[in-house]
């Protein structure tokens, strides 16, 4: 599955979130202005509670694409990890993402790869770097890649060693 695919999966997930939150605190709201006495029959129940089905819905919803983001980009690394060709790349730049895995950094990378016998190309990678090898990753840095020749995706192995 492609970077972007994943992307695009968590971005509805994201959206699925807020969603979900907007639907629950409108369903309070709901509840409070319908004076939230206790349904007896089941139009009753529907006219009370389908804000809080509609939250459901998107909980559902949200809970499936991150379970699905998280599938698809553990398989996507591990498929580059053992089926990609190495390489070398150079760091063109480093972001930080706004995540932090066991208090490390996601970082995200722009690379130039130097495959064998194939020309130079860029491509973004995503790493968690542990803050004391931070260093290792800047700017202007090697790093070793594995990358699939099709789609010319990369995932960071580790810093080149000189």
């Amino acid at each position: 599955m492609k970077r972007a695919t994943i992307k695009k999966i968590n971005r509805i997930s994201s959206r699925s979130f807020l969603l979900l939150c907007l639907f629950g605190i409108f369903g309070a709201v709901w509840l409070i202005a319908l004076g939230a006495k206790e349904p007896v029959t089941v139009s009753e129940l529907l006219l009370y509670c389908w804000p809080f089905f509609i939250a459901v819905f998107f909980l559902i919803l949200f809970l499936g694409l991150m379970f699905a983001s998280l599938v698809a980009g553990s398989l996507k690394n591990y498929s580059l990890m053992s089926k990609g060709k190495e390489a070398r790349a150079e760091i063109l730049s480093v972001r930080e993402s706004g995540t932090r895995i066991n208090e490390n950094p996601v970082l995200d990378f722009s690379l130039k790869v130097y495959p064998e016998n194939l020309m130079p190309f860029t491509s973004e990678a995503q790493q968690t770097v542990s803050i004391l090898d931070i260093p290792k990753y800047s700017k202007g840095s090697f790093v070793k890649v594995k990358y699939n020749e099709k789609d010319f995706e990369c995932v960071i192995v580790g810093p080149a060693l000189s």
